[in-house]
């Protein structure tokens, strides 16, 4: 096999495989603790299992076509997932080429996501991160990161859980 085959092989591989990890690392500066579980796992099994709606428009730059009748209509969508599926999309909707910006398009989404998401994980007393990043191979220049919450600071005591789901891109 040569060399471009075995590459254009091993790239495809990589693609049906890729998944969106999503981070969940917390602040462990609660009062009380209610178990000994991680509160990251519960806060990540939390965020694989839970559903919801986003409804959101896309910002399509420049002028509708002459021809679209309801300009507004088309560009109105709802996507509905699990928050770790709704961040994946909103990491793949931020994509960037060596660190540019590929499209706008979805910021009303990517705000919506995150929206959804800090209400969906908020509780009192406790400060939660998530990171959802896509790339299709490991250190492509082609890449998507979605990020709720501060970062913890450096020097913080914080639990980190971690789960993988499917891509949303078609394989």
């Amino acid at each position: 096999m040569s060399r471009a085959t075995s590459t254009v092989v091993d790239v495809t591989a990589c693609l049906l495989l890729v998944g969106a990890a999503v981070a969940v690392v917390l602040n462990g500066a609660a009062v009380e603790r209610a178990t000994t579980e991680s509160p990251a796992a519960a806060r990540t099994e939390l965020l694989a299992t839970t559903t919801a709606s986003v409804d959101y428009a896309l910002a399509v730059p420049g002028d509708p076509p002459p021809w679209t009748t309801n300009a507004t209509a088309t560009r109105q969508r709802t996507a509905h997932g699990t928050l770790a599926e709704l961040l994946a999309e909103a990491a793949m909707s931020r994509v960037t080429w060596e660190g540019h910006r590929l499209s706008r398009a979805g910021t009303e989404f990517e705000r919506d996501v995150a929206t959804t998401t800090r209400n969906r994980l908020h509780e009192r007393g406790r400060r939660t991160a998530v990171r959802a990043h896509w790339e299709p191979y490991e250190g492509a220049p082609l890449n998507g990161t979605m990020r709720v919450g501060e970062r913890p600071p450096p020097d913080a005591d914080v639990d980190a859980s971690t789960v993988t789901v499917a891509s949303p891109s078609p394989a």
